[in-house]
């Protein structure tokens, strides 16, 4: 959402210009933090962030990518 400041809107970016009271909101109710998605041991690739997201342990589940891409085109292991 960056954006260079412009001279016709007093130097703001599109972004401070604005009227977004719905963002406004959930980033006063909002909050911030780290997540760490690559667990300790995995490579940090898409695949390994996405399923440890989704609650896979990766230690038991985890194969490599080419498993996964693989299944992807419905090929049988």
């Amino acid at each position: 959402m960056a954006d260079w400041p412009n001279q016709k809107l007093g130097n703001k970016t599109l972004l401070q210009y604005a009227d977004t009271p719905n963002m406004d909101r959930l980033a006063c109710l909002g909050r911030s933090g780290r997540l760490i998605t690559v667990p300790d041991g995995f490579h940090p690739g898409s695949e390994v962030a996405n399923m440890s997201v989704m609650g896979y342990d990766l230690s038991k589940v985890y194969e490599g990518r080419g498993v996964l891409e693989a299944a992807n085109i419905g090929i049988d292991l």
